[in-house]
């Protein structure tokens, strides 16, 4: 195929286009989509007498992700695959680790039945799988194909035919979900922190359900005193074995030495994760209402039509998590029971807030991942209160115990990591 002098005879189009830099880059893109999605099929670009890249066409596409991209996105991708055993719908291709990010989602690419498409509903879908693995802000790469019967899909919503509607939105959302978790967590095991001067891990995987867990967790009785009670009451003697506590950053940080190097910690960050964790692994442990802090007078709370709509759909997994809400009339309800970690705090703000999250977010992730993630934020303590020894020791121990300790659950780093080399090459050491 050779493209030269485009509308030649049509000026009035011609003076549309961009540079010719601009267009070629256009052209590029179009290419590459199409080398993706067909790796049995070798392509060549060749730009101004130029080879820009060519594939070989040999049914290898991480051979061809190596000639679109690179080799750093080619050895970052994980292969990807899954079927919907209700519809059929099937799921394949490549994602990256969470390690290999960019700031926006240039880099996600969606087909349908082999034809580039264009979808938010795809978009979010992948970045929801991806839920607590990366930074806020930061996006995956991907290179996906949906496999479906083509009377379930729409390709004339769009003039261009870019964008398109599934018939089965749900089903489509929850293939592309599960199948791109599914392969991040058996890609990407629980990290564990090596004690200094050992070579073993000083805090292994720990269960939800174990007793364990729930001894470490800041709902426990020893948590509780820490946090609440005297100083050094219930405090562990000694500092966590990963991470050892050297003092408190502005009232926000806690600054800790850990085997290779400094951390800073974002207090609420990883109280977030600490109670985001809990409240999901108590869920699932037991998926009735749990009683929660009952308030000295009920709230009344007027709600939106919206905020209604979204309570009604999610009023059981907020009984579970220990909010205790009745009807008082079309629009308004009685809160007569908070979770103990909202007890605090404004009750009925934090519920209204809830419902607004949940609203904002959509018919997303498992739904109650978005409720305990605002229960969480809102329970966990805040930027600016300080911290004695005993409860950034706890707080660090809890933290190690996590399943995914490196990020809250709204995707932001709990801490960032100064290694040892870093800082002796900055003081000339090195």
């Amino acid at each position: 195929i050779g493209v030269s002098d485009l509308f030649g005879n049509l000026p009035a189009r011609r003076k549309f286009l961009r540079s010719a830099s601009t267009e070629a880059g256009r052209v590029q893109e179009l290419v590459a989509r199409y080398a993706l999605a067909y790796p049995a099929v070798r392509f060549q670009l060749v730009s101004d007498g130029r080879r820009q890249f060519t594939t070989s066409g040999n049914h290898q596409s991480r051979e061809t992700l190596l000639a679109v991209y690179g080799p750093e996105v080619a050895n970052g991708m994980l292969e990807i695959s899954g079927q919907d055993p209700e519809t059929g719908y099937q799921v394949e291709g490549y994602v990256s680790a969470p390690s290999l990010n960019r700031a926006n989602r240039t880099y996600m690419t969606f087909f349908v039945n082999r034809r580039w498409i264009q979808n938010r509903m795809l978009s979010f879908a992948l970045e929801e799988a991806y839920h607590g693995l990366l930074p806020d802000k930061r996006f995956p790469l991907a290179v996906v194909n949906l496999s479906l019967p083509y009377a379930d899909v729409d390709v004339n919503s769009h003039p261009a035919k870019r964008e398109v509607r599934f018939h089965q939105e749900s089903k489509v959302f929850s293939v592309l979900q599960r199948t791109v978790r599914a392969a991040l967590v058996a890609d990407s095991p629980v990290p564990q922190i090596p004690a200094p001067g050992t070579g073993a891990p000083a805090v292994g995987p720990v269960s939800a359900y174990s007793p364990s867990f729930f001894s470490r967790t800041a709902f426990s009785g020893s948590a509780s005193e820490a946090w609440g009670g005297p100083p050094d009451a219930a405090a562990p003697k000694q500092a966590p074995p990963g991470l050892k506590v050297v003092g408190q950053l502005k009232l926000t940080y806690i600054v800790a030495e850990g085997p290779d190097g400094m951390y800073l910690v974002d207090q609420h960050a990883a109280h977030e994760r600490i109670l985001f964790d809990e409240l999901r692994a108590k869920g699932e442990a037991n998926s009735g209402a749990r009683p929660g802090e009952r308030l000295l007078e009920p709230v009344t709370l007027e709600l939106t039509p919206g905020q209604v709509e979204v309570y009604q759909s999610n009023a059981q997994a907020l009984a579970n998590y220990g909010f205790e809400v009745e009807p008082f009339g079309p629009a308004s309800y009685l809160l007569r029971a908070v979770p103990s970690i909202v007890s605090t705090q404004d009750p009925a703000q934090s519920l209204l807030n809830i419902l607004d999250m949940v609203a904002f977010e959509g018919l997303v992730r498992q739904q109650e991942d978005v409720l305990a993630a605002s229960i969480a934020c809102h329970g966990a303590i805040r930027a600016g209160k300080s911290l004695t020894e005993a409860e950034m020791r706890a707080l660090m121990e809890q933290l190690e115990a996590t399943d995914n300790p490196h990020t809250c659950p709204h995707g932001r780093p709990t801490m960032l990591h100064f290694s040892s080399f870093h800082m002796e090459r900055e003081f000339g050491r090195r």
